[in-house]
């Protein structure tokens, strides 16, 4: 399956490579410019979704033997579907052959975008040359390449190519089952030739069993045949189902399995910086099989701020402004410290986003406005349009700046709350160019600090106090033993700096433990009696970072990114390996090497256990501060029985369910006094709910709204005479037979989540056509 694409163009690509959904045969090259023209505002949002990397489910690379080799570029895979996991080495269930013969390939990667390239340079002669792995897909692929001189000179190609195979074979799988779900398989067989054939076919699955296959299928010429198979989900996790006509094609469809209980997730992250014990409080009531632990291993500094670059505009808050501009101001400067550097590109596209979000936000700013963006904007001197912006908000701030030294303040205000955003006012004024100005207000702002020094009671206050740098001498070892005293170690050996109650920024809302932690970095990482304890405060930061979304809103990103690159401005060692054990038991491993250490890392494996206190142990060789981890395990629990006195009820009738058949479903609920109701009704796998009939619910006054989600349709009913029922039909068509099991219903008062009532759920027989 594997070609060669070559570029030869301008000095500047920018390449995408994407399925076209379906087969064509022809090659033959589109013209250019309308169709580059068409699809640059697509690519600009491919290069947009590829840099945010996502925590939940990364980009799905080539298998190792499809190793992809590019030159100055940037490949990204399918955000969309990821390979099949499982081993095909291990023994399968299923009819026909044990094994796939070696001479057929099998076929398991199928990602939407095969090749994402952002910037490729070219030599001299305007010439580059890529080599990347085709994907398994059997489709039409559509090659888009954007060039660009160094002139500004601009120019595009599209062009397209067919992968396939005489005789192909796939399996029409689910998007998901349920653990004990019985259904009925299609396995699909395509004749490309002109002749008729008669092959062997074989069905297998890992995590799961098959039945039914029949031994040889024959195929039209130019036709496709379609037969059934039975299979049967096995424990939660993953199932592999490989379907293979020897010696022609081999696939791997994987399939998600949920388990049948209540889902339960619970986690606890360190650092790597020394071998961490981390003891997790699971359910004391497991479904036998349900549970996996993970094992994510974070980037470093200089990842998390590459990442932090890919992501922060996506977040578009007044708080989330002032981080990019900071961000984008501080970028090089910070990767100078990790000893590294940023694209200039795209610190400079990032950067003009920032500048057009703050000419909007600084037409009529009010003092919490400037003291968001001020800070990022005056970072911004050779941008003449943020550095004008910059200026006006740092006036505003200025002239906040009240006689006794203190910014801000008014009805209801606390102390508490004037310090601290005096703290933030100095931030904008020491970030700015007028040195004389700015030691001024610092020394009006150190004597306000001194008055009310009695009644800097928290630790996050003087944290930041502290961190502003206006207090020296005996306040000052005063405020950092008040911070460092606070200080709470967990168990996993990292440590936070909790936030008490009634606390409050400078705009009124109550700040997060990780801003805290980061404070207290800022304010503690240049006294030598915190040198230990500040790679614990570290941990902390690096296990609250997700990609995506970054360390909680944008004024905590702020600080947490500056403590972050000031702690670990080590670089990284070459090679680390991350182990995961439970009682000395090897879980699984992960060797993080090159390019891998900028990346997040994952350890999986399915867990053994009916619940409570569970102890795992997290080691890297060598140990690495500058790396941190979550550890968490996911489960199920039996649904609970409904509460006598909760008062809400909740029915279902079925009729009788075949495939491809519209049928109605009756819910039945009741509720004390007649209230509203938000009603989970669960459907199992390839069962969807027909729109049109909830549509007229709507029209009828039946329900106020609804949404339709995987796996359920959510009713919002309005309010009914008291001892009156609710009832609604709705239908649904299934598309799988077989035996499946939904998730468990649920019912609560009008949207209130503390009245929810779970309703056990009751597996569903669906018969085939």
């Amino acid at each position: 399956m594997n070609r060669v694409l070559r570029a030869s163009t301008a000095l500047w690509l920018t390449i995408v490579v994407v399925a076209c959904g379906k087969l064509d045969r022809a090659s033959e090259p589109a013209p250019a410019d309308p169709e580059a023209a068409a699809v640059a505002d697509e690519v600009q949002r491919e290069m947009a979704m590829a840099g945010a990397p996502s925590a939940s489910k990364p980009s799905a690379p080539a298998p190792k033997k499809r190793a992809a080799k590019a030159d100055k570029s940037e490949a990204i895979g399918s955000r969309d579907e990821e390979p099949a996991t499982a081993s095909l080495d291990a023994p399968m269930e299923g009819g026909g052959a044990a094994t796939t013969p070696a001479s057929t390939p099998t076929r398991a990667w199928f990602p939407e975008t095969m090749l994402f390239a952002p910037r490729v340079v070219t030599d001299e002669q305007g010439a580059a040359a890529l080599d990347v792995p085709v994907p398994d897909r059997l489709t039409t692929w559509r090659v888009l390449a954007l060039a660009h001189s160094r002139q500004g000179a601009q120019a595009g190609s599209v062009t397209r190519f067919a992968s396939d195979l005489p005789v192909s074979v796939d399996a029409v799988v689910p998007p998901y089952l349920v653990a004990g779900d019985r259904v009925q398989l299609p396995i699909q067989v395509v004749n490309a030739t002109d002749a008729a054939l008669s092959r062997p076919l074989t069905v297998r699955a890992d995590g799961g069993r098959v039945s039914g296959a029949p031994a040889n299928v024959r195929i039209d010429a130019r036709g496709t045949a379609t037969v059934l198979t039975w299979l049967e989900a096995g424990e939660p996790g993953t199932l592999a189902v490989e379907a293979s006509v020897p010696g022609e094609d081999s696939v791997v469809r994987s399939i998600p399995v949920r388990s049948a209980g209540q889902p339960y997730h619970v986690e606890r992250g360190g650092t790597l910086a020394a071998p961490r014990t981390v003891t997790l409080a699971l359910p004391e009531r497991v479904l036998a099989g349900s549970s996996r632990v993970s094992l994510t291993v974070l980037p470093g500094a200089l990842a998390l701020l590459r990442a932090e670059l890919a992501s922060a505009s996506a977040r578009s808050s007044i708080d989330d402004d002032g981080y990019l501009l900071a961000l984008t101001g501080r970028a090089p400067a910070l990767a100078a410290a990790l000893k590294a550097t940023v694209e200039p590109e795209t610190v400079l596209r990032l950067s003009r986003v920032a500048g057009q979000r703050l000419a909007r936000a600084a037409i009529n700013p009010d003092l919490f406005t400037a003291l968001k963006l001020a800070p990022g904007a005056l970072r911004h001197p050779a941008d003449t349009l943020i550095g004008r912006n910059g200026a006006h908000l740092a006036g505003i701030v200025a002239r906040a700046q009240r006689p006794d030294g203190s910014f801000g303040g008014g009805n209801g205000w606390t102390v508490q709350r004037v310090l601290v955003t005096t703290t933030d006012g100095l931030a904008v004024l020491r970030t700015g160019t007028d040195a004389q100005a700015t030691r001024a207000a610092m020394l009006r702002a150190g004597g306000a600090f001194e008055r009310f020094a009695g009644q800097i009671d928290d630790p996050y206050t003087a944290a930041a106090v502290l961190a502003s740098g206006a207090v020296d001498g005996q306040l000052a070892d005063e405020l950092a033993k008040r911070v460092t005293d606070a200080l709470v170690a967990r168990d996993d050996g990292a440590r936070v700096l909790p936030v008490p109650g009634g606390v409050l920024r400078a705009d009124g809302g109550a700040p997060t433990e990780t801003e805290a932690t980061a404070l207290a970095v800022l304010a503690l990482h240049d006294r030598p009696s915190a040198s230990l304890l500040l790679p614990d405060l570290g941990a902390a930061l690096l296990s609250a970072w997700r990609p995506g979304a970054g360390f909680g809103d944008g004024a905590t990103n702020a600080k947490a990114i500056e403590a972050v690159a000031l702690l670990f401005t080590d670089p990284l060692p070459a090679k680390v390996v991350v182990s995961l054990a439970r009682e000395g038991k090897t879980l699984g491993t992960a060797t993080l090497e090159g390019d891998k250490l900028k990346e997040q890392a994952n350890i999986e494996a399915a867990l053994a256990t009916t619940g409570g206190p569970l102890t795992l142990e997290v080691r890297a060789d060598p140990p690495v501060p500058g790396l941190s981890f979550v550890a968490s395990v996911d489960g199920a629990t039996p649904w609970p029985a409904p509460p006598p006195d909760a008062g809400l009820a909740l029915e279902l009738d079925r009729p009788s369910f075949a495939v491809g058949r519209p049928a109605t479903l009756t819910v039945r609920a009741t509720a004390p006094d007649g209230a509203g109701l938000r009603i989970e009704q669960a459907l199992p796998a390839g069962v969807d709910a027909v729109k049109s009939s909830l549509d007229a619910l709507v029209e009828a006054g039946t329900i106020q709204s609804f949404d339709l989600e995987e796996g359920r349709v959510v009713l919002t009913t309005p309010e009914r005479e008291q001892g009156s029922a609710f009832v609604a039909r709705f239908t649904v068509v299934p598309t799988l037979a077989g035996t499946l099991h939904p998730s468990a219903s649920s019912s609560e008062i009008d949207g209130d989540e503390s009245t929810r009532v779970y309703f056990p759920p009751a597996p569903w027989t669906v018969a085939a056509r």
